[in-house]
């Protein structure tokens, strides 16, 4: 089952329930798009160093589209050595 692959990638664990009812109302497309998202939304997080309760909410990441958001990871620039 999808819901489980995402539920097992997404880094924050809260609010299961709500965020199945959503996954399952989503188009199999979206269910799709949704999953294949969520490496890029933790390397995102990561490297702007989101605290986990600044990530959303799974039931809104989902809710809101979030999963379609076009983010720019600008990986942190090395130290210049004097």
């Amino acid at each position: 089952m999808m819901f489980d692959d995402f539920w097992k990638q997404y880094p924050r664990k809260v609010a299961k329930r709500d965020a199945q009812k959503v996954w399952q109302r989503l188009s199999p497309v979206d269910q799709k798009l949704a999953l294949d998202a969520i490496p890029n939304h933790v390397k995102y997080w990561n490297v702007t160093g989101t605290l986990s309760q600044y990530i959303p909410h799974p039931s809104t990441w989902l809710n809101q589209g979030r999963f379609e958001d076009e983010l720019v990871i600008e990986e942190p620039k090395p130290k210049e050595v004097k």
